[in-house]
């Protein structure tokens, strides 16, 4: 009994270990806020030693900044994920070779989508509430059409807030409105930029999935 607690203690520090590397890399390669990672699986030891996989990664920053906008926060959730084995074992270092599939969502927040478009908006399930010099509070409409976010004014005016590829969100779209946030989310079946620790490793880039 007290061996397999050691055990589990042992592999617990492990997993803990290379989420702060993976988290390290992420930082690295993604200037913005705090970054989390979550390393799926019961135990984690046995399955990197026996096959260089775990089940699945979820990563998580705050505060990315992306052109115009400052994103609340993007989630990276990664799906039967394939480690090099020698580089966790020899150097303790946690790189992601190839994903069975994931998808990245990207949070925006009424502050940061209205530093944005320059005027105030608060976000709702079927649009925003803009504040119009000389017109007040009207209802607006919000969608996301070629890499931007498009605020349809009166008058037939837009505000388009463009979205550029990063490295820890590499595509977007599938525009989903709450109160207060819009979240875009893409499919993914390679491996985002900022979970790769080196440019020249020849790891495919993450790519969205069709449809």
């Amino acid at each position: 009994m007290a061996l397999a607690v050691g055990l589990y203690i042992a592999d617990s520090a492990a997993r803990r270990a290379a989420e702060s590397a993976l988290a390290t890399v992420v930082k690295e390669r993604s200037p913005g806020g705090d970054v989390t990672v979550d390393i799926g699986g019961f135990l984690f030891v046995p399955p990197v030693v026996a096959e260089g996989r775990v089940s699945s990664i979820r990563v998580t920053q705050s505060n990315v900044a992306a052109g115009r906008l400052s994103l609340r926060s993007v989630d990276v959730e990664l799906s039967d994920v394939a480690l090099d084995r020698s580089a966790l074992v020899q150097h303790q270092h946690l790189e992601v070779r190839k994903i069975d599939h994931g998808s990245v969502t990207a949070t925006i927040d009424d502050a940061g989508l209205s530093a944005a478009a320059g005027i105030r908006l608060a976000i709702h399930p079927d649009g925003a509430v803009a504040t119009v010099p000389k017109l007040g509070q009207v209802r607006v409409p919000v969608a996301f059409r070629d890499g931007s976010l498009i605020v349809e004014l009166p008058g037939g005016h837009q505000l388009a807030v463009g979205l550029p590829s990063l490295p820890v969100l590499p595509c977007a779209s599938g525009l989903t409105l709450g109160e207060g946030t819009a979240e875009l989310r893409c499919e993914i079946t390679g491996v985002p930029p900022a979970l790769v620790r080196s440019l020249g490793s020849g790891r495919a880039p993450a790519t969205a999935s069709p449809g």
